[in-house]
């Protein structure tokens, strides 16, 4: 199969369907619905990035402040 006969895949397919059904008034529904199947999954993608970063920030392991065990260290009282 070449690049320039590449299937639509589902979301291509479903809004081919809501535009044909669109289109012939069997369905009433605003545009931007008619058009979801093409932004609902890079919205869905977005989200779940915010949250996978989000997880991760909070989650990262607290560095150690190097000039407060240098300053320990020459008090000699270093943590370990």
């Amino acid at each position: 199969m070449t690049s320039a006969n590449t299937p639509l895949g589902f979301c291509g397919l479903l809004t081919t369907l809501f535009v044909a059904l669109k289109l012939t008034h069997v369905i009433q529904w605003p545009w931007l619905w008619v058009v979801s199947p093409l932004w609902i999954p890079p919205v869905l993608l977005l989200v779940v990035l915010i949250v996978v970063l989000t997880a991760a920030w909070f989650m990262k392991p607290k560095h150690r402040n190097l000039r407060d065990d240098f300053s320990a260290a020459r008090k000699g009282r270093l943590r370990q």
